[in-house]
């Protein structure tokens, strides 16, 4: 994922994709052990620019990679949940496009 955020060609966008993630997994390394049975994270696909970002995907990998397994991920579309529409995204100038989707993603600890 993080080379169809290069291809963008934007080192601020890049750099925030890079912060976010090294963050997230940073956070889960150093907390996984104290969760005794499961873990549940909340999120959608949120886009940059043109490219989807699969967040829930990218914390299952390396749940997965730390020996978690993925038990279930529920998603739900969103119908009409938003403060706002507009056309056109201020601070993109592209066609504005809301999170379809949120996903519950349901990992259990291997025993």
């Amino acid at each position: 994922m993080k080379k169809e955020v290069e291809k963008l060609n934007h080192e601020k966008l890049l750099k925030l994709y890079v912060s976010y993630f090294n963050s997230l997994a940073l956070f889960l390394n150093n907390n996984h052990d104290k969760v005794r049975n499961a873990i549940a994270f909340f999120v959608g696909p949120v886009k940059i620019r043109t490219t989807r970002v699969p967040i829930d995907t990218i914390i299952k990998e390396h749940l997965e990679y730390l020996g978690w397994k993925h038990e279930v991920t529920l998603v739900d579309t969103i119908v009409s949940r938003r403060l706002f529409k507009s056309e056109i995204n201020p601070a993109t100038g592209l066609e504005d496009e809301r999170t379809p989707t949120e996903h519950l993603l349901i990992m259990v600890r291997v025993v």
